[in-house]
């Protein structure tokens, strides 16, 4: 008696057929989680680096001329990179090799003069729809007066 041994060729297809269906849906959902992962790391790291700011400048009645001067240790969290703002109390977080990654700007809570607006904001600046995307991931509010930026909700203390 001869017993049938193996899939058929039809048979191979339609698994392969019905993987690659679940791999295109699955995918660009991967995707966001990844960019959302890392700018939630740089937003994250933004805010600390403000906070740092904020004791820098109760310890000294100034802000910090430079990242050296805080007590922070800054963590690779690629492909994000930090800096302070002209005005001392801004946290700046920029992605500088993936414009699919949006920007972060993270002001301090001690801001005075015509800053004073902006204490305590978190904004999420996208240069794309993948950008925007992170941007609502993250819980971002589409700012009506500025394109491309987002209000962030502000971080609990």
């Amino acid at each position: 008696m001869y017993q049938k041994q193996g899939f058929t060729l039809m048979e191979l297809l339609v698994v392969v057929l019905i993987i690659g269906i679940l791999s295109s849906v699955a995918l660009p959902r991967y995707q966001l989680a990844v960019r959302k992962t890392k700018a939630s790391a740089a937003l994250a790291f933004s805010e600390k680096l403000s906070d740092a700011q904020s004791l820098y400048f109760l310890a000294n009645g100034a802000y910090p001329p430079d990242m050296e001067s805080l007590d922070i240790t800054v963590p690779v969290v690629k492909p994000y990179m930090f800096m302070l703002g002209d005005n001392g109390f801004t946290v700046r977080a920029h992605s500088y090799n993936d414009s699919n990654l949006p920007a972060f700007n993270v002001f301090g809570a001690h801001a005075g003069g015509p800053y004073d607006h902006l204490i305590n904001q978190r904004f999420c600046v996208a240069e794309n729809d993948n950008a925007v995307a992170v941007c609502k991931a993250l819980g971002g509010v589409k700012n009506p007066s500025r394109p491309n930026v987002f209000d962030l909700p502000i971080a609990k203390k």
